[in-house]
């Protein structure tokens, strides 16, 4: 079993803000890659509707730490908590993310 933490993050988005959110959560990626040697994994990914192919107001942050530490460093962090403040000031969450923690138990990932 490993010890690596993966974290997945379910955007709750205020009208119009889809895009601003986007921006922010891209943007802080090259500051945790720089800065967080513990971060494996940080990306964001818009939702789209599977049938007509089009972007859906979603956004979902996946995210994998070596371990628990590691994901605390990063809860942690000036940057984040900097993204956080922005995130209330501007008001661009209408909600808390859903946010589930979970370890590996099996399977693989070839990336």
């Amino acid at each position: 079993m490993s010890s690596a933490i993966h974290v997945i993050a379910v955007c709750s988005i205020a009208e119009g803000k889809v895009d601003r959110l986007i921006e922010l959560l891209a943007g802080v990626s090259s500051t945790v890659s720089a800065s967080e040697p513990g971060a494996l994994q940080y990306e964001v990914f818009q939702t789209y509707d599977v049938e007509t192919k089009q972007p859906n107001g979603g956004v979902t942050l996946v995210e994998r730490y070596v371990d628990q530490a590691a994901y605390d460093a990063h809860a942690g962090s000036a940057h984040m908590a900097a993204v956080f403040q922005t995130l209330a000031a501007e008001g661009i969450m209408s909600a808390p993310p859903q946010v589930s923690y979970s370890r590996s138990v099996g399977g693989f990932a070839k990336c």
